[in-house]
């Protein structure tokens, strides 16, 4: 019996002494302020991404496959006129598809369409507006999507997340100074998302003809925004 007891005794001592070990061991929760912040860098672009068809259509598809290829090659020949490199330069897709027409209400085979997507990457703007020019002189291809864009869009992103940074660090210091704080050294830095490029005028959609006779200065500018939250210490 009265081992039994010296065993309970030895144990309860050992829970009470744990229990106030961990007691012991949890810290007041700090004092935290979380903040976040917006970054916006606009800038003009400094290349733009071409995606150009070239097609053709005849009576059957061996025919029109060889004047597509033919017109493709028209085209890489004046990209490169116009200083296109051939790294910037890439065969999207080929699309083979029949043609047809309604006569006497039915439906009659009326040949082949064969096109080549390509997409190119042109990096000095001053070239756009001849470069348009002479696609649409040659009269086998269509221009199906202009993008502008920036040769180095992560030196952009570094400069939105930076402006990003000290916004939430202005807020944070405005928000403590409104109770008598001041802001301490931070717990935690997220990057909530990174945006692409936002256009801020919308020239792209305008005409091919108008486009032609553009200057480079007509792309308007883009804006790169970075989002950051960051949780800081409050002093």
């Amino acid at each position: 019996m009265r081992k039994s007891l010296l065993i309970l005794s030895v144990a309860l001592f050992g829970l009470f002494a744990s229990s106030q070990s961990a007691f012991a061991g949890e810290q007041p929760a700090e004092d935290q302020i979380r903040v976040s912040g917006v970054g916006e860098v606009d800038a003009e672009p400094d290349q733009i991404t071409l995606t150009v068809s070239a097609y053709a259509e005849e009576a059957d598809k061996a025919t029109a496959k060889k004047k597509a290829d033919a017109a493709y090659q028209q085209i890489l020949d004046l990209a490169k006129e116009y200083g296109v490199d051939d790294n910037d330069i890439k065969v999207q897709q080929l699309s083979m598809q029949p043609q047809y027409e309604w006569s006497d209400n039915r439906r009659v085979y009326r040949g082949e369409r064969v096109s080549r997507m390509i997409s190119i990457v042109l990096r000095d703007l001053e070239n756009l507006s001849p470069l348009l020019e002479g696609l649409a002189q040659q009269g086998v291809s269509e221009v199906n999507s202009m993008q502008p864009g920036f040769q180095d869009s992560s030196a952009l992103q570094r400069k939105a997340l930076a402006q990003a940074v000290a916004d939430a660090q202005g807020k944070a210091a405005f928000l403590a100074k409104q109770v008598n704080r001041s802001v301490g050294s931070v717990i935690t830095i997220t990057e909530q998302s990174s945006h692409s490029p936002v256009f801020a005028r919308q020239e792209m959609a305008m005409a091919k003809s108008m486009v032609m006779d553009a200057p480079p200065e007509m792309l308007g500018t883009q804006t790169i925004r970075a989002n950051v939250e960051i949780v800081f210490r409050l002093k």
